[in-house]
């Protein structure tokens, strides 16, 4: 077993790399504002989305903020399942407070995307490079 990894080690990272990559395209192509709920933020999300929502909130992880066409929507999430997704804009409608929020305060999950690419491009460079000097010895 370890021969054979060590063996394959190079094709297994190809692999991931690609993998990576796949995941950056989507991405890339989502284009949302991530909020990860701690211990600092939960109360005032909790106390906001208690008006826009019936679900129980009492065990979100993140909120995603998503533009689709005109439409602003706050999609949340618990452990491992989306558990709900609120319109909050439409047009130049706003909900405000929790819009504004999420946009201050989370992540562009592109910004993500492009770090994840980047680094899986310089690793599969890397790879071709000692894969071809190794040969060449």
């Amino acid at each position: 077993m370890y021969n054979w990894i060590k063996k394959n080690i190079y094709k297994i990272i190809v692999l991931i790399c690609i993998f990576n990559l796949i995941i950056t395209f989507h991405m890339l192509w989502r284009d949302s504002i991530i909020l990860y709920i701690n211990d600092e933020n939960r109360d005032f999300i909790l106390n906001i989305l208690s008006e826009y929502t019936d679900t129980d909130i009492s065990s979100i992880r993140k909120v995603a903020y998503v533009r689709r066409w005109t439409h602003g929507y706050l999609d949340i999430y618990g452990w491992l399942e989306k558990k709900d997704e609120i319109l909050i804009s439409e047009g130049m409608f706003s909900a405000g407070d929790i819009e504004t929020y999420v946009k201050e305060k989370g992540y562009k999950e592109s910004d993500v995307g492009k770090v994840l690419g980047t680094a899986s491009l310089i690793i599969l460079v890397v790879n071709v490079i000692y894969k071809k000097t190794r040969k060449n010895d």
